[in-house]
């Protein structure tokens, strides 16, 4: 950050900027680094890899909806199916306006997955439905089980979470999803008849099966609340194993916050995010923990959740961020998003939102749907000007500026961003009381394009003169499309 002193006045420069995202595993008082920021807070909006602190994209309306929409995947490119709630019950719905009506209970849990083309929906102890872009069909032969999970998995469709059968996971034909294990002959020598596993002797305890996953290509795993089980599958059913090198001794809280991102599965537990992903060996498969940095708050959004069943996720690949939500109400949710570095090793970015309460969403083919209270939505990007834009509210630990224990006398305040807009700067000091509030109005116009790898520079002075120990920032935005915070700093006075 290129700052001078103003002439006549002895004083000393404080930058901060490559901002972190957020961490609450340290108390606000004690994360002043400087350089590489760490954050209280970050609300509709997300830190990048270069540490530049980005406004939300904004959405545009795709469908209107009377009811909730708890769910939503693709089953084709652009074209969604839909899970509504209303007062009669859970209707399915596609975007194309083929809908049924009511089918599953108004609280039902619902999860997807595709399979011969068609899009498979499920419930626990109700009947799946396929939808192939013409009709809904329900999956109610006589052995059809009725799961509360669905994945495919080499050419078969796997499901779980059938009541009474709450420790198995039946497989079906390869390439029919209409004849189960029930339906086989008990003579039958075929290898890719369906088949069943249980895993109650590997278990050991009373725990059930929570979530099912698929992993590289031919590896498939089984959640329970406190653990995994990963399997090699094959078309045929006699060549499948279990793998005795894996180890991965934490569960998932929800199968619909299980998502494949690159080669890994990410998923979430009741205390964190993890990674499942091969050890650096290459030989084992392990769970790597990701959310560390964020683990109080982690805690308390699971907590604040009354059905920690319906907490879903997805991953944006093309903008690197597994968004995971959490409904507390129909009409409240809180979304926490990990924004992924492009560069190896960089670790990754938190933040929060609330925008639309949104409580689900998908990503295919560089388009994002989210389900809100008020129907579907397309997510657009951070450039794109359109009428509904999030607010972005950040707030920054308290910097202290030097020693602790001594009082500073500051003279003004820098503020580096891009885009366009407003941003209000509000100050208090370290005991929480307020000193001032500052406006920038951000021009797109006020532009430093000298280097192509780096974000545009606009710099903005304001007075700021205050005595205080420590200071503490909350930065609030409006306006639509692209909005930049790169840093600030703060101009204080040398010998105070």
């Amino acid at each position: 950050m290129s700052i001078y002193s103003p002439k006549g006045i002895n004083a000393k420069i404080f930058p901060y900027q490559h901002f972190q995202g957020i961490d609450s595993s340290r108390d606000p008082a004690a994360m002043d680094t400087g350089d590489n920021l760490h954050l209280v807070s970050v609300k509709n909006g997300f830190c990048d890899w270069r540490g530049v602190i980005n406004r939300d994209p904004s959405a545009e309306r795709r469908e209107i909806s009377e009811g909730v929409v708890s769910h939503v995947t693709f089953f084709g490119r652009n074209k969604t199916v839909f899970a509504r709630r209303d007062e009669g019950g859970t209707s399915l719905c596609s975007d194309t306006n083929i809908n049924v009506q009511d089918v599953y209970p108004r609280n039902a849990v619902i999860t997807s997955t595709q399979f011969n083309l068609k899009t498979v929906v499920a419930t626990a102890g109700y009947n799946m439905y396929a939808f192939d872009g013409y009709a809904w069909d329900a999956i109610d032969t006589v052995n059809a089980p009725k799961p509360a999970y669905a994945v495919t998995t080499n050419r078969r469709l796997a499901v779980a979470g059938i009541p009474g059968r709450e420790t198995q996971v039946l497989f079906s034909r390869v390439d029919n999803f209409n004849i189960w294990p029930e339906d086989e002959s008990t003579t039958s020598t075929e290898v890719t008849k369906a088949v069943y596993i249980d895993l109650k002797n590997y278990i050991g305890t009373a725990d059930q099966i929570k979530g099912l996953a698929t992993f590289e290509n031919f590896k498939f795993v089984v959640f329970t609340n406190d653990r995994a089980w990963v399997y090699s599958l094959d078309a045929d059913y006699t060549r499948w194993t279990l793998d005795d090198k894996s180890h991965v001794e934490v569960g998932v809280v929800s199968h619909n916050a299980i998502t494949r991102a690159g080669q890994d599965t990410i998923f979430a537990a009741r205390n964190g995010i993890y990674s499942l992903r091969r050890s650096s060996n290459g030989l084992q498969i392990i769970n790597v923990p990701l959310s560390s940095k964020i683990d109080l708050l982690y805690r308390s959004l699971v907590k604040n959740c009354p059905n920690p069943e319906e907490i879903s996720a997805f991953y944006d690949v093309d903008n690197g961020q597994y968004n995971l939500y959490f409904p507390q109400t129909d009409y409240v949710t809180t979304r926490l998003t990990m924004t992924v570095s492009p560069v190896q090793d960089e670790p990754s970015k938190f933040s929060v939102g609330n925008f639309l309460n949104s409580r689900c969403g998908a990503s295919l083919g560089g388009v994002t749907v989210l389900g809100t209270p008020g129907g579907l939505y397309t997510q657009r990007n951070i450039e794109d000007e359109l009428e509904l834009a999030p607010e972005m509210v950040v707030v920054t630990p308290i910097l202290w500026q030097g020693q602790m224990t001594e009082q500073k006398q500051s003279v003004s305040f820098i503020l580096q961003a891009t885009g366009k807009g407003t941003i209000t700067v509000e100050a208090f000091d370290e005991e929480g009381r307020a000193l001032s509030d500052m406006t920038f109005d951000i021009e797109p116009e006020v532009t430093d394009g000298t280097f192509s790898d780096v974000p545009l520079v606009a710099q903005y002075d304001r007075k700021f003169e205050h005595i205080y120990r420590g200071v503490q920032f909350r930065f609030k935005t409006n306006g639509v499309g692209l909005l930049k915070i790169i840093g600030f700093a703060v101009q204080v006075r040398k010998g105070t």
